[in-house]
């Protein structure tokens, strides 16, 4: 009789020890985050501005992401391909050629194939840049300055000062001078840009910013996934004794091989991993208890999170997460779409950052006395009965760039060229429309073409019948025409 209870008791506590791990398996410790103490609720009443501290604490959140989660990584990593990757050019319209060779002293001293990309990666991360000018012998030098160190002195006295950025009374966006590092540095020796941000708000959001709880709800999603994966690859082993309790408790003593050596002094094999031994008589018989969590489709959250994380930052679902294999070709395209005119705006953003950079330099160069305030051009000039002439005068110099950027999309130019060839012919489109289709300035290059046919006199139109070269007569076929004698 109470050999039965204490079986009975035995199967019960058994029962309740691996429906207990389970539960703490699939709540204590997988709905979690490990790292949750790292995270911090940041936005107060004003949800368009964030405070000093809050400012702070985003951009370490930002870090942490860019630097430990692989999607974070991805998105930034995306932006500073699109906009500063490869064939990304900052080019003078002038072609003074001290200011083209000042120009390009400064692209090659600061290391801007390198920094330009940084620019965009401190950027997107951050959610602003702060570059500083300084002055090494004759040719300028940038430095970034680190956005954390940009704050209010504990004595501040100005009161127009704002998270470190001071802004003339009656203009917030007239900025006069930066505290940084307890120092204030003038408006005229930095350069400051911000994202996602109204004009009024003084200080930028990283683009992470509104994808960080989906960040860590996805991390949080996988870790509990992969937990469940091994709960239901848990397998029991039933050996089954014939003899009394005791006995069967005997064999299970002797067969354990955690601590006994072979004779060769090596360790007995265990059990396979994954796998657990359990020895009973024949009056006991063990019941596992697997995991019945009818979470099959459990996978669409998962891509639900992944969704919006990739509506947050304006990309395709693809893009963030690298993997293309649940679209097809004409999907991925209408995909691109929205993509490209993302990543459009973006190269527009920080195309006017650049030209700022471009136009410091050159103003730089001009009073060091380096490149010259004026230049030789060619100006229009429209006489009588609108009669439209050129005429040669000296200007002030040129500050303006051109900027090229990396292709967005991947495009078969020959295929391309060959059908604007027959739009053009059949008159669907005109000359400026194909290329500005092709990517390039009908202006600019219609200008090139001109300089280059002036350098080159003797090029020739060889499509023009009037250059083709007149055939040498036939001498064999005038003999033949001769009449006969």
């Amino acid at each position: 009789m109470f050999e039965g209870f204490k079986i009975r008791a035995l199967k019960k506590q058994i029962e309740l020890k691996a429906l207990t791990q389970i539960v703490e398996a699939t709540t204590k410790d997988a709905l979690r985050d490990t790292d949750e103490s790292m995270w911090t609720l940041i936005g107060g009443e004003d949800v368009r501005r964030l405070e000093s501290s809050e400012q702070e604490e985003m951009r370490l959140q930002a870090y942490h992401l860019y630097y430990k989660n692989p999607h974070a990584r991805n998105i930034i990593r995306l932006f500073e391909k699109y906009v500063a990757g490869r064939g990304f050019k900052v080019e003078p319209e002038s072609k003074d050629e001290r200011l083209v060779a000042y120009w390009d002293n400064f692209w090659t001293v600061n290391k801007m194939a390198k920094r330009s990309k940084e620019i965009v990666r401190r950027t997107m991360r951050d959610g602003e840049v702060f570059i500083r000018f300084f002055l090494s012998g004759l040719t300028p030098l940038i430095r970034f300055m680190n956005p954390g160190l940009i704050k209010d002195p504990i004595d501040k006295q100005s009161t127009n000062s704002s998270n470190g950025i001071v802004t003339n009374p009656d203009d917030i966006e007239e900025i006069t001078g930066y505290w940084y590092n307890g120092k204030l540095v003038p408006a005229i020796e930095v350069l400051h840009m911000k994202i996602l941000v109204d004009s009024d708000v003084l200080r930028g959001r990283s683009i992470l910013e509104i994808a960080m709880p989906f960040l860590a709800m996805y991390y949080k999603w996988l870790n509990t996934r992969m937990k469940l994966s091994m709960l239901r690859s848990t397998v029991a082993l039933i050996k089954k004794v014939t003899g009394t309790q005791s006995q069967t408790a005997n064999i299970a003593s002797e067969q354990n091989t955690n601590i006994r050596k072979a004779a060769d002094n090596s360790a007995y094999s265990k059990a396979p991993e994954g796998v657990s031994v359990i020895t009973t008589n024949q009056g006991v018989d063990y019941d596992f208890k697997s995991p019945n969590l009818q979470a099959a489709d459990v996978h669409h959250d998962g891509r639900a999170i992944l969704l919006a994380i990739a509506a947050g930052c304006g990309l395709p679902e693809f893009m963030v997460t690298s993997d293309a294999s649940n679209a097809n070709y004409a999907s991925t395209m209408v995909a691109e779409g929205p993509a490209v005119m993302e990543f459009e705006d973006w190269q527009d953003k920080f195309a006017e950052f650049f030209k700022e950079i471009f136009s410091n330099v050159i103003t730089m160069g001009i009073n060091l006395n380096e490149i010259p305030p004026t230049e030789l051009t060619t100006v229009p000039i429209v006489g009588e009965d609108d009669v439209i002439s050129e005429t040669e005068m000296q200007t002030d110099i040129s500050q303006e760039c051109q900027i090229t950027f990396p292709d967005l999309v991947v495009r078969d130019i020959e295929a391309e060229t060959k059908a604007l060839i027959l739009q053009r012919g059949e008159g669907w489109v005109s000359d400026h429309t194909a290329t500005s289709e092709l990517g390039r300035d009908y202006d600019i290059e219609h200008e090139l073409i001109a300089e280059e046919e002036e350098e080159e006199p003797d090029l020739i139109d060889r499509n023009d019948p009037e250059n083709m070269p007149d055939e040498e007569p036939d001498e064999e076929a005038e003999d033949e025409e001769e009449p006969v004698q």
